[in-house]
């Protein structure tokens, strides 16, 4: 894409993985697969923007690719059968993007010379896609275990990804509502675990920032 650089990069994916969010959220208002197929598609276009906007080297490339087609393709497969397995396995691959996505994004912010705008714009992205990545998480934990959350129930013709998202940022933020909580072991672990991240993921960003380790 003309004109990216790594001094400008970062707003590109914040503003995929922000639209990612808004429309994954219609999934609690709209019944059927409308709204998972819409959040297919954006899933595929924040790819596409991560393909074109993070030049990270060769490998990072062809990882994006090989990502970008293999949800392509369970999108197609998803679109004819709507089978749960074809969900897991996109959820399977997602996950596997949102971890490598943080890891890069987050050597570039912490360890190189990058304007102070795009590294703030990338601790929000790096932000976002922690909130994915342990969504991802929670949403294999449900197809193996159903009653892994109280608050979530699955239902046929429901999507509940929107309240896996949901509970995610929120135990990321340390909020803890309580109209969501985790059931069994598995879904209690990853959900301290995450709030364990969230919070010393914004104790390092504040020392970085303020140890001038970023470029001003």
């Amino acid at each position: 894409m003309s004109g990216v650089t790594q001094h400008n990069n970062f707003i590109y994916l914040t503003i995929a993985l922000v639209l990612l969010l808004l429309v994954s959220a219609m999934g609690n208002s709209v019944r059927g697969g409308i709204s998972v197929h819409f959040g297919q598609i954006m899933t595929v276009t924040t790819l596409s923007v991560s393909y074109l906007t993070l030049n990270f080297g060769p490998r990072w490339r062809h990882f994006v690719g090989l990502t970008l087609l293999l949800c392509l393709a369970l999108a197609v497969i998803d679109f004819f059968t709507s089978a749960p397995e074809v969900t897991l396995a996109y959820r399977v691959v997602g996950l596997l993007f949102f971890i490598g996505a943080t890891v890069k994004c987050s050597h570039q912010v912490l360890f190189t010379h990058i304007t102070r705008t795009n590294a703030i714009v990338g601790t929000l992205t790096i932000y976002l896609l922690l909130g994915l990545m342990w969504a991802s998480l929670y949403a294999i934990t449900l197809y193996f275990a159903p009653d892994a959350f109280k608050g979530i129930t699955p239902e046929p013709g429901v999507d509940s990804f929107p309240r896996i998202l949901y509970f995610s940022y929120v135990t990321l933020a340390t909020l803890g509502y309580g109209d969501i909580s985790p059931a069994i072991p598995m879904s209690k672990t990853l959900a301290y675990l995450q709030a364990i991240t969230g919070t010393f993921y914004l104790a390092i960003i504040v020392a970085s920032l303020i140890g001038g380790r970023l470029k001003k």
